[in-house]
């Protein structure tokens, strides 16, 4: 039997960190600092632990909560829940789900929980989640993605590589680019002048839900948040922020300006990207790719360029006590993601924010 607790706020980040990263899916988005750089935009981390009868963890969730009229929360969980050891049946799974549910009720009122798991499809887990969670009527993002094992050589990684990538790459080489790897706030703010940029090429009135967060999340998960930014003659040209906990990176934002696109430097800079993280000793690199979504076959063409190993994951799934909630918040989401969609045209949306 696995009994699930609720961790008081004053828990410590290393303790909750060192669980997150023994689970063997282990995600930024679930890491104590993630979940404290969301108080900045009004989400409250709940963090649940899940301990079998001998006291060792089994699973775990970093669950953002929301408050709003009428004893209403609503409940964003990308990333969760991860498991320490995945159980041997699927049955165990559902029983460690339901428990999940089952305590996150104790907030009261009114709740919706949507949770977006990094998990990779494996036999029986859908099957398991499916009997203790909905898939949702409208997904937020992609559970397609492309993974890339950083443990193989760079040549090896190279080969991978189309012959249009490898020939941007060739001719970026002449370039020169001065790089810049860390995140400093000056970084933050060519990363955003660069995004600017390429929203004005694209003709994208407007900025896409999540990108007002960067700043933030970058001052909240410092070392963890890296920016690689190129340059040229002082000026940047093409910018990338990658998220990273322990041995895995998501690659979040790039940008690159009008010159940069001209002189090939978006793909300098993700071969930057990934030289650095191989030589930190990432093992993982994971980028989301949307094939579903005809605005962004660009931005996906680019990605698959690299010759990353093509991944699904279990993805979204809602949680909710009150029906109505969870079909008014479906509906939200089915309304925002289509005005967004209006107002984007053919931006690069790697992905969207929850509310």
């Amino acid at each position: 039997m696995a009994t699930w607790e609720v961790l008081s706020e004053n828990s410590g980040a290393d303790a909750w960190d060192s669980e997150v990263l023994a689970c063997e899916d282990a995600h930024v988005y679930q890491s104590h600092a993630w979940g404290e750089s969301q108080r900045a935009f009004g989400w409250k981390p709940a963090r649940y632990l899940c301990r079998r009868d001998d006291g060792s963890v089994a699973a775990l969730a970093q669950t953002l909560i929301k408050n709003y009229p009428g004893r209403i929360k609503i409940g964003w969980s990308p990333g969760g829940p991860l498991f320490h050891s995945y159980p041997g049946k699927s049955c165990d799974v559902e029983e460690i789900l339901n428990g999940l549910g089952e305590k996150i009720a104790e907030l009261g009122g009114k709740i919706f929980v949507r949770f977006d798991s990094y998990i990779p499809l494996r036999p029986g887990m859908e099957d398991a989640f499916s009997k203790a969670f909905s898939k949702p009527s409208f997904d937020l993002n992609s559970r397609l993605g492309l993974r890339f094992d950083l443990r193989e050589s760079m040549q090896t990684l190279e080969t991978k590589m189309s012959g249009d990538v490898r020939a941007n790459l060739k001719k970026a080489s002449r370039t020169g680019f001065q790089w810049k790897i860390g995140n400093e706030e000056a970084l933050v703010q060519d990363l955003m002048r660069l995004y600017g940029e390429m929203l004005s090429i694209k003709r994208a009135d407007g900025f896409w839900v999540d990108h007002g967060k960067v700043p933030a999340v970058c001052r909240g998960l410092r070392e963890n948040a890296l920016i690689v930014a190129g340059y040229l003659d002082g000026e940047p040209v093409s910018s990338s922020l990658i998220l990273r906990f322990g041995d895995r990176a998501v690659f979040r934002e790039r940008a690159t300006g009008a010159r940069g696109r001209r002189l090939s430097a978006s793909h300098a800079a993700v071969y930057k990207a990934l030289q650095y993280l191989k030589e930190d000793r990432v093992r993982y690199l994971d980028w989301v790719i949307s094939p579903a979504d005809p605005n962004v076959k660009g931005v996906d063409d680019f990605k698959k360029g690299f010759g990353g190993q093509p991944i699904e994951f279990l993805g979204e799934w809602d949680w909710s006590n009150s029906t109505v909630l969870r079909w008014v918040v479906n509906a939200t989401i089915w309304v925002m993601k289509r005005r967004q969609g209006k107002m984007a045209g053919r931006k690069a949306r790697d992905r969207l924010s929850f509310f």
